[in-house]
């Protein structure tokens, strides 16, 4: 298999792409979808009606709810057509890298080994062939270590190169916040491998700024108050870092194939004898950035895989010159065999259990099937960490995030809280209210409105009194 994407012929990217919906077949026919896509989709179909932060509380980034908002208003709330383009966006990450890896001369001979490592990497995890924001992210994450390498290969000196690589940079945090990280790391690239002047960093904190102050500047103009981006998307973006998971389980499986290869490549670089200083040079670059971009689990919370994604670009680097390390086609056959085998096991058992090492987590069943026939196909605001509701109807207030709305439930005493709650039932009015934290009886003191407009249906479920 290797010796066929050995052969310099771009062609060979029919068969990564062949390779790609082959891996995605079998969860195509036996779905198995993690908790975060139903966020992705709720809030994708909440901003038909809303703007994100000032009248959506979450902290999703901007770029990546747009993405969602446009595929929800194009094909509805399916999880499988974030599937199917998932798997095109690692297709398309695939030939990047291996474009990128020709045109700077990163390995001793042009190949399209690099395309074949990567494509069966995001074969690692069920939720790396999804269209994540980490995921598309990582496509100008590319598009910006493309750029890097040119830079130190042939040490060009324009600053539009410099304003370009930041400009990738700031539109990846604007996908996934977490991967800000990168602009660290980057400079500590520039410090360590080129000698590019000292104005040119900062031209590269401005374009890596850039994007981030478009943004801003929009949601100024267009809810006219900037605190709700700059807490709901920023401030509450490093509140929630650090890992906090009571099982990193999924985290530790999902890492040793990346981390096992990462290794056998690095202790493996010294019998590299044809490496020229440049490529050597390389070697070094991509190990500290692999060793920088484990900084991003600082920036996460949860047991998700998800963000182990962000290593899979380096780690298709070192196991690249592992695969290419031997001639023997019946040696590199074998090696090849075993790291296709271990992926895919780690990718199927993370799917179904097959070891019962790690089941896949699954929607909770927090909400019963009589309640779901009564809140299906309603419009809805849930008071509560209890989102899984709103996949049964659609979001109708502001609260989505439990994190972000509590506080401000907790201080109604203040009249501006009154007025943007009051502001938002009047203009929404959900049909179903579901108060999983029993603060609706407190509102409607504050707003004794509400008590004409909706009856008390149970203990938590409160519904919208029909106009007679």
């Amino acid at each position: 298999m290797l010796r066929f994407f050995k052969i310099n012929d771009p062609y060979r990217l029919i068969a990564v792409f062949v390779l790609a919906v082959l891996f995605s077949i079998p969860f195509w026919i036996y779905p198995v979808y993690p908790k975060e896509v139903h966020h992705w989709l709720v809030i994708g179909e909440a901003m038909k009606g809303g703007h994100l932060y000032s009248q959506i509380w979450d902290g999703m980034a901007p770029l990546s709810a747009t993405v969602y908002w446009w595929i929800v208003s194009v094909f509805g709330k399916s999880a499988f057509v974030l599937s199917v383009f998932g798997m095109f966006l690692n297709v398309i990450q695939a030939v990047l890298i291996n474009n990128m890896t020709i045109k700077n001369k990163v390995y001793e001979q042009s190949t399209y080994v690099p395309a074949f490592v990567y494509i069966v990497f995001t074969s690692l995890h069920p939720s790396f062939r999804l269209l994540s924001p980490v995921q598309m992210g990582i496509t100008f994450l590319l598009l910006a270590l493309g750029n890097l390498l040119s830079h130190v290969k042939f040490r060009i000196k324009r600053d539009e190169q410099i304003i370009n690589i930041g400009i990738y940079q700031g539109l990846a945090v604007l996908f996934y916040f977490p991967l800000i990280i990168f602009n660290v790391i980057f400079l500590l690239l520039f410090l360590s491998f080129t000698r590019t002047l000292r104005r040119r960093y900062a031209l590269f904190i401005y374009g890596s700024l850039l994007p981030l102050m478009m943004v801003f500047c929009y949601y100024w103009i267009i809810t006219g108050d900037t605190g709700y981006f700059t807490y709901h998307f920023l401030l509450h973006s490093f509140e929630q870092s650090s890992l906090q998971s009571k099982n990193i389980m999924p985290l530790v499986k999902v890492g040793i194939p990346i981390l096992l290869f990462c290794f056998l490549g690095v202790i493996t670089m010294g019998r590299q004898r044809r490496l020229n200083n440049y490529q050597i040079r390389l070697s070094r670059l991509f190990l500290m950035a692999l060793i920088g971009a484990n900084g991003i689990f600082f920036f996460v919370n949860g047991s998700s895989a998800m963000p182990l994604f962000v290593l899979i670009s380096m780690a298709t680097f070192f196991t690249t010159h592992f695969l290419l390390l031997t001639d023997n086609s019946r040696v590199s056959g074998m090696v090849t065999g075993i790291f296709v085998a271990m992926v895919l096991f780690t990718n199927y058992d993370s799917a179904y259990g097959y070891t019962h090492w790690y089941l896949p987590r699954k929607v909770p069943k927090v909400v019963s099937e009589k309640l779901i026939y009564k809140i299906s196909g309603k419009s809805m605001l849930v008071l509560g960490d209890h989102t899984e509701a709103y996949n049964y109807g659609r979001m109708s207030g502001p609260f989505y995030e439990w994190k972000l709305a509590k506080p401000f439930l907790d201080q109604l005493g203040y009249y501006d809280n009154l007025v943007f709650l009051d502001h938002a039932l009047r203009t929404r009015q959900p049909e179903i209210i579901l108060d999983y934290e029993h603060r609706w009886p407190l509102i409607s003191r504050h707003l004794p409105w509400l008590n004409k407009k909706y009856k008390r249906d149970s203990e938590i479920l409160w519904i919208l009194r029909h106009e007679s």
